[in-house]
């Protein structure tokens, strides 16, 4: 698992640590989206979102070549770094065009 700075396109949107407490508290959806080939397999972007579908902050993953991004152990860690984790099923968006896998987030189970 890699991940990278965001492109000239993400700028404005922080990584996920650097999400302050609001923002974290209006996260609802991770967003898998826009897998690019860049030499070593395919880098995906990883967007956290509020139920509108406002993007809030975005990491980056690299993943191998026919590997499943939404079982990528890279998204367990983005989203366990800010207290998160995926509640229920991946979904696969309707559109062939524009590859993405999308989930609901919910707060962490504190660890005791």
């Amino acid at each position: 698992m890699h991940s990278s700075p965001g492109t000239a396109g993400d700028t404005a949107l922080p990584r996920f640590r650097d999400l302050g407490a609001p923002a974290r508290r209006q996260a609802q959806i991770v967003v898998l989206h826009d897998g690019e080939p860049d030499g070593r397999g395919l880098l995906w972007a990883l967007s956290l979102a509020d139920v509108t579908g406002r993007p809030l902050g975005r990491e980056h993953l690299h993943v191998l070549p026919g590997q499943d991004p939404s079982g990528h152990l890279g998204v367990d860690v983005h989203l366990d770094a800010v207290g998160m984790r995926v509640h229920g099923e991946w979904f696969t968006g309707a559109d062939p065009a524009r590859p993405r896998r999308y989930a609901r987030v919910v707060p962490s189970t504190p660890r005791r």
